[in-house]
């Protein structure tokens, strides 16, 4: 029944750029993923459910491993569509209800309104008609949500089929009516919609309701000149006009379906059931003789048991009893075997009237009994279907709480993976960023070496510049000296040399004048004297050039050593131009080092950045868990409560209905004979109708228990969220503390755990932030039960308050855990210090439960002893005003 109006579950629209080649089973890549899904889909096309549920699981291995949500949400589908159509339905629920919840929590309306559509579909064909109803108005809902009008329509069409199948037809006829209204102009949900009302009235016994459906949807069929299907509307509308009384109508609506199909011998007969209603037996026999010629002709035997009905009919008219009687029983000899349940009560009702009036009681208490058993077994066959559908919905809501329970297992252990996959690649990203700050602290010591070696470097090029410079100019103040000197040596000698030459030639003229005057005396021993002295003086003037020469032969070595040093300088100004090369180098070397350093201070700078977004989602994983065991503690709580209130109501109204038939009984022959009303008293069972009232008190006082305990759980939420005291407000602290052991209650409740409250009865109210305060207590309670739960032993937590002071109260908890070991004791404050293992906590919960109290000008205070447990005392002012003007407060308390 659901497969000829089952919404096709393939919720993205998936197009496959891959051809149909052959792939390797062991590679992971989408490629192949896509390839398995298009295999899948040609397997499901074509039949081939096992084989498409093979290919799905496959390639739902792959895309989780690839983390494609797309691909997950197009295996998961076919998965469930492929168990659905082999009947298996719990492997189909929990495909569909994958889809709807994974959706839902991701805010995708569409896909979670399509995912609880095939759940109703699933729901609705296992005959769990209630929960079927559930998840088809879910899904309305979320089609509404996501603005799709054709899905609200599917959704609606879901729904009042759903109650049609379950003969529930008030409520059919409402949402086909909600369906007719939201189809505005649209012929083919008009015809389905007008269809089913008229047929959900005509079941219930309201022809005059049932005729205005039933006519639009002649109208819709006339337009489409839809001539058989015409037929079999003008014949319902006969039936429903005779059932009126409105006889002329019936007669015309049946002559128009032998109109449009004359050859079908149950529209005769329908004609000839309006003349016989309306008194015309003559005109009714006629047509009831057509209407057994073309049975004959059609070898339509199952015709033949209304025709020989109507016919008794007429015979009885006619006052021909024994003729009636006749065809009467040959009517029920086709209707029997057939099981033609609407023929055979006509035919005993009828045959039971018949009899009685001939006077044969015999025959008449047959008809009569018939007729009983009859009626019993469609009560009894409708009892049975009820207690199917019963069964059926428990069924169906076993499966529900199976599988959102794992579920939401799963998603939690996806979580705390997801959680250690985060503190992992935190711990690596700490790991890189130790690493490069050591980097970059040998960088920056390399870098300090290598700027020291240049200062030193240009300091000695400085020093031997200034050495080389000033050698060059001594070397030339030396040279230019020498050569000054050997000049004015050259002149004085030169000048002597002139004056000796000038005094001999002076001497020589005395000496020759007075040769002359002696000539002849001293003519000859002047001309030895002047030979001697010419002599003499060339002797001399070679003597003088001989020093000379001497003297330019050493300026010329004084030269070549000056040039020798002047090589030698150029020389060492050439290692000193090498060196400031060198330099050069070793200065660009350290620019690009410098570079390389800021280009590594950037990737430090990123990383912390990431390290920081790292922090922030692990604090968000950490709240998000926080919200995750808090969300799965209240709707585990509201659970139980809630069965109480849905199993007590729906064995409250079981034992309604039983009740109410048999006061509907009652009352139908509380005008009858004592007798019957006897006998019909004695039909109730004394101990079923006291067992009955016994279970609905019971289950009574079982709504009234698990409405008191929502309450309870309801007002403890409350109280522990505090979403409307955002400001300081002057609390109960032991309120406080009882919503935060109810928030955690699903945590210990299976734990061999004893609570104490020592609570002060004259503790004052105080001031504070109640949802701050909140979370330091739960944080400190879950790390009690954490403490105990790892000793495998009975524990104890003790939680007490009590005033300190005029001004200052204490909240104590202890636990009998394991204790803190004293290396830790001084850590479990700072942020990220954790004891768990991997994935179980962040380290995050005492550090913020301690800035917390710091906030409100208290103290937290631990003591503990290994192996005999740990107490957290906690201090607080009663008024964060007087603490404040004492100078114990620094700031306001900031908001979450």
């Amino acid at each position: 029944m659901v497969a000829s109006r089952m919404r096709h579950l393939f919720l993205v629209a998936f197009t496959l750029l891959f051809s149909l080649q052959g792939f390797s089973q062991d590679e992971v890549t989408y490629e192949t993923a896509s390839q398995i899904l298009t295999l899948a889909i040609s397997k499901y096309d074509n039949g081939d459910f096992n084989g498409a549920i093979e290919y799905s699981l496959r390639g739902l291995d792959q895309a989780q491993q690839l983390d494609d949500n797309v691909l997950v949400l197009n295996f998961n589908s076919i998965l469930g569509n492929s168990y659905l159509s082999t009947k298996k339905y719990r492997d189909a629920a929990n495909y569909f209800l994958q889809i709807s919840i994974t959706a839902e929590q991701s805010g995708s309306f569409l896909t979670a309104a399509n995912g609880y559509f095939a759940l109703g579909n699933t729901y609705s064909d296992m005959g769990a008609f209630t929960n079927a109803a559930q998840n088809y108005n879910y899904a309305h809902d979320f089609f509404e949500k996501a603005g799709d009008s054709n899905g609200r329509k599917d959704a609606l069409e879901g729904t009042a089929f759903n109650y049609f199948f379950a003969e529930d037809y008030e409520n059919a006829t409402k949402y086909f009516d909600q369906l007719l209204a939201l189809g505005g102009s649209n012929a083919n949900v008009a015809f389905t919609a007008n269809k089913k009302i008229a047929e959900s009235f005509e079941k219930m016994g309201q022809p005059g309701r049932a005729i205005p459906h039933k006519i639009a949807v002649y109208d819709l069929l006339k337009s489409r000149n839809k001539r058989v299907e015409l037929a079999q509307v003008c014949d319902d509308l006969a039936n429903l006009y005779i059932q009126a009384r409105d006889y002329s109508s019936a007669m015309k609506y049946a002559q128009e379906a032998i109109k449009f199909n004359g050859s079908n011998p149950s529209y005769t007969t329908t004609l000839a059931a309006a003349h016989i209603a309306n008194g015309d037996v003559a005109t009714a026999s006629k047509h009831l003789t057509e209407a057994l010629n073309l049975a004959i002709i059609n070898e339509n035997e199952l015709s033949k048991a209304d025709i020989y009905n109507y016919q008794a009919q007429v015979f009885y008219r006619n006052g021909d009893n024994s003729s009636a009687l006749n065809l009467l029983g040959k009517a029920e000899a086709i209707a029997n075997p057939n099981n033609l349940i609407d023929a055979l009560e006509t035919n005993y009702q009828f045959g039971a009237e018949i009899a009685s009036e001939a006077g044969n009681s015999t025959m008449s208490s047959t008809y009569n009994a018939k007729l009983t058993d009859l009626r019993n077994q469609k009560k009894t066959a409708a009892n049975v279907t009820k207690s199917r559908v019963r069964s059926a919905d428990k069924i169906a809501t076993d499966y529900d709480k199976q599988l959102r329970l794992e579920i939401s297992q799963q998603m939690s252990v996806d979580l705390a993976n997801r959680k250690t996959e985060l503190e992992s690649e935190k711990k690596r990203q700490q790991r890189e960023l130790l690493s490069q700050q050591r980097q970059l602290q040998e960088n920056e010591e390399t870098r300090t070496q290598q700027e020291n070696l240049i200062l030193q470097q240009e300091l000695q090029a400085k020093e031997r510049q200034l050495q080389i410079t000033k050698l060059q100019q001594e070397t030339e103040e030396e040279k230019q000296a020498k050569l000054e000197k050997i000049k004015q040596l050259e002149a004085a000698e030169q000048v002597k040399l002139i004056l000796e030459q000038e005094n001999r030639l002076a001497a020589q003229e005395i000496e020759v004048a007075a040769a002359n005057r002696k000539f002849f005396i001293v003519g000859i021993i002047g001309a030895i004297l002047v030979a001697l002295t010419m002599i003499v003086a060339f002797y001399r003037v070679n003597k003088s050039r001989k020093v000379i020469t001497e003297q330019n032969q050493n300026l010329e070595e004084q030269q070549k050593t000056i040039k020798k040093r002047n090589l030698q300088l150029k020389r060492s100004s050439e290692h000193l131009q090498k060196s400031n090369n060198m330099l050069k180098n070793a200065q660009k070397n350290l620019e690009d080092a410098l570079m390389e350093e800021q280009k590594v201070r950037a990737q430090l700078e990123n990383t912390n950045k990431e390290l920081k977004d790292t922090q922030v989602q692990l604090i968000h994983a950490e709240k998000m868990s926080s919200l995750g065991q808090l969300t799965a503690g209240i709707a585990h709580e509201i659970n139980n409560p809630i069965n109480f209130v849905v199993n007590s109501s729906n064995i409250i109204n079981m034992n309604f209905e039983e009740m109410k038939e048999i006061f509907q009984a009652l009352m139908e022959v509380r005008d009858s004979e004592p007798q019957e009303v006897k006998d019909l008293v004695q039909r109730i069972d004394p101990e079923e109708l006291d067992e009955s009232l016994e279970i609905v008190a019971e289950m009574l006082q079982n709504l009234n228990y698990g409405a008191d305990r929502v309450t309870e759980i309801v007002k403890g939420l409350r109280t522990f969220s505090r979403f409307d005291e955002a400001e300081i407000k002057i609390v109960d602290l032991h309120e406080n503390l009882d919503s935060s052991l109810l928030i955690l209650n699903n945590k210990y409740k299976d734990m061999q755990l004893e609570i104490v409250k020592e609570f002060d009865k004259d503790l004052p109210e105080i001031e504070c932030y109640p949802g701050q305060l909140n979370q330091v207590f739960v944080n400190i309670i879950n790390n009690a039960i954490d403490a105990i739960g790892t000793t495998e032993q009975p524990g104890k937590i003790t939680i007490g308050t009590k005033t300190l002071s005029d001004d200052k109260i204490t909240i104590s908890i202890s636990d009998t855990g394991n204790g803190i070991p004293k290396e830790n004791l001084e850590k479990i404050f700072d942020p990220f210090f954790t004891t768990k293992d991997v994935g179980s906590g962040t380290g995050l919960g005492l550090s913020i439960s301690h800035s917390i109290i710091e906030q409100h000008a208290g103290e937290i205070n631990v003591n503990s002893e290994v192996g005999k447990g740990t107490e957290f005392v906690i201090t607080l002012y009663k008024s964060l005003f007087s603490a404040k003007q004492t100078g114990e407060v620094q700031e306001e308390v900031a908001s979450n």
